[in-house]
């Protein structure tokens, strides 16, 4: 059987995960889910309880290539618990992780651009999140979107 592909975005808040979602999305057969846990059952950090889960199994089983990205995976510990729930129920997906740069400054710029009006709530998420943003050594990272 033929599992379409799994893409991971992974980054801070302000990276560009959605920026990059967008240039991509025309390509991709299946599912584009730009913050993965938003609005999750119960607010819950639970993988399999993301309103998306059962769609995105679905789409994986069907063959479609999906994307999906949520800062909960700039954790370690949440990339290893989405790595065990998606191969909970398909073995043998392929999975490809791709990782924004760690620049905390970068990000804080891109949020007070985006949003100049009501930034706390995503700097208050790059401030939990930063310290526990570890990238794997063997890879190569994506830029920050920056703004020209």
């Amino acid at each position: 059987m033929n599992f379409g592909k799994l893409t991971i975005f992974v980054g801070l808040p302000g990276a560009g995960k959605t920026t990059e979602i967008k240039k991509i999305r025309h390509s991709i057969t299946g599912l584009c889910i730009e913050d993965f846990h938003a609005n999750a059952f119960g607010d819950s950090p639970v993988v399999e309880h993301s309103r998306h889960f059962r769609a995105l199994i679905e789409a994986l089983r069907a063959g479609h290539d999906c994307v999906i990205a949520d800062i909960r995976f700039c954790d370690p510990q949440g990339r290893t618990n989405l790595e065990q729930a998606i191969r909970q129920e398909i073995s043998a997906i392929c999975m490809e992780w791709k990782f924004f740069e760690n620049d905390y400054a970068k990000c804080e710029n891109n949020i007070h651009f985006r949003s100049p009006q009501t930034p706390e709530p995503a700097l208050a998420k790059l401030k939990e999140f930063a310290p526990k943003y570890i990238i794997p050594d063997d890879v190569t990272t994506i830029p920050i979107w920056q703004r020209i």
